[in-house]
């Protein structure tokens, strides 16, 4: 088991009343070899708040689209199930939301 950064924007975490563009950041516990689906599905059931990042990145609609980043690159719908974690790791996930 190792460790990775995870940060969220704040707009995309379920009952947050917050108006905050910040983000909350997790240290969160990767077991070897579990995938990013796999990750983002076991939040998701440990954590409700999570559902919408987790129906994004499985396909599903959500309610804001959603930009997911490893490392500094952006990752299309379509690498989703082949991404694995390493130790270190830095995922930010963040709404893609139109306007000036």
């Amino acid at each position: 088991m190792f460790q990775v950064k995870l940060k969220i924007q704040d707009l995309l975490i379920q009952n947050n009343r917050k108006r905050s563009t910040g983000f909350e950041v997790f240290s969160v516990s990767v077991n070897e070899g579990e995938s990013f689906l796999e990750l983002l599905r076991r939040l998701a059931h440990e954590n409700g708040n999570l559902n919408n990042i987790a129906s994004y990145a499985l396909g599903q609609d959500a309610d804001m689209p959603t930009a997911i980043i490893l490392n500094g690159r952006f990752l299309a719908l379509h690498e989703l199930p082949e991404v694995t974690l390493k130790e270190g790791d830095e995922v930010t996930v963040l709404t893609l939301l139109d306007g000036g």
